[in-house]
């Protein structure tokens, strides 16, 4: 009698967003930081009339992360300020795209198994999030923050470019205390601004990137 050896197919190692550097992101795939991006600039100066009740609420919420912003952990960040904010740009009035939180995406890039949970993603897909368009990440608290943030978003932003399979830009930002970066990244080039600060009147332009996104989207990503 002849033994007959089952094969058992084993899901691939994976490597974890949080155990990514930004170094390795650059050594492995070849990826270039560039001080002045086209697609970036547009999207800081894209236009937008900020309604007046909107205006007293960002301002309330700018006050009070002035004054406790820096004591906040994860969690108090998240709840006190980022939800808020997110709740008044209103992402869920298009059935185009939806936003999902903490979920996990993943692909194989150049080789290389990626994958990892994400904080705040933007997306087409009813119950998974299909095709990316936009992040944000991470949450971090401003005291004792010692991830590679940046190579984290990065990580998220070069799956997202597999998963899309097209030629499109990849938006996003990343979060440490008071403090906003935004992120773009086409083929093998990213830029980041230079930083928004959430606790003064940077908060308006944090709100009108974030509600642009939507026009970002409709027009140019679906």
């Amino acid at each position: 009698m002849v033994a007959i050896k089952e094969t058992i197919e084993t899901e691939p190692t994976y490597m974890a967003f949080r155990d990514i550097s930004t170094q390795y992101l650059i050594n492995t795939f070849h990826i270039k930081r560039i001080r002045k991006s086209p697609i970036l600039q547009e999207w800081l100066n894209m236009p937008y009339d900020i309604p007046e009740k909107v205006k007293r609420d960002l301002e309330q919420l700018r006050d009070k992360l002035d004054l406790y912003g820096a004591y906040y952990n994860e969690g108090e960040l998240k709840w006190k300020f980022l939800n808020p904010l997110i709740t008044l740009v209103d992402y869920d009035e298009s059935d185009a795209y939806d936003t999902f939180i903490e979920r996990t995406i993943q692909a194989t890039v150049e080789g290389k198994n990626l994958r990892g949970i994400v904080d705040f993603i933007l997306a087409t897909g009813e119950v998974e999030p299909a095709e990316p368009f936009f992040f944000v990440h991470e949450y971090k608290k401003e005291k004792g923050t010692a991830d590679d943030v940046i190579g984290q978003l990065l990580s998220a932003m070069l799956v997202a470019q597999k998963l899309n399979n097209n030629d499109k830009p990849i938006y996003g930002s990343y979060v440490i205390g008071r403090f906003w970066f935004f992120v773009v990244i086409t083929g093998k080039e990213y830029a980041i601004t230079s930083g928004h600060i959430a606790s003064n009147d940077d908060i308006f332009t944090i709100y009108r990137m974030l509600v642009n996104m939507k026009k970002i989207i409709k027009e140019k990503l679906l």
